[in-house]
């Protein structure tokens, strides 16, 4: 259930969107909730995976 939520989130976070707006989206408790359980998932925060998509050179 936890991966669902989060893949919901990836594709958030190519928005414009605040994290807690997300972390709400998707069901977390609040965004540090969030932001452990993105971490734990991806190895990175949602702001640095929201930072790697901008750069990404298909978003350029």
């Amino acid at each position: 259930m936890t991966e669902r939520r989060i893949d919901r989130a990836k594709g958030l976070l190519s928005g414009p969107a605040p994290l807690v707006q997300i972390a709400d989206t998707c069901g977390f408790a609040s965004q540090s909730h969030f932001t452990r359980a993105f971490k734990a998932a991806t190895s990175t925060t949602p702001a640095g995976w929201r930072r790697a998509v901008k750069d990404s050179p298909r978003n350029t």
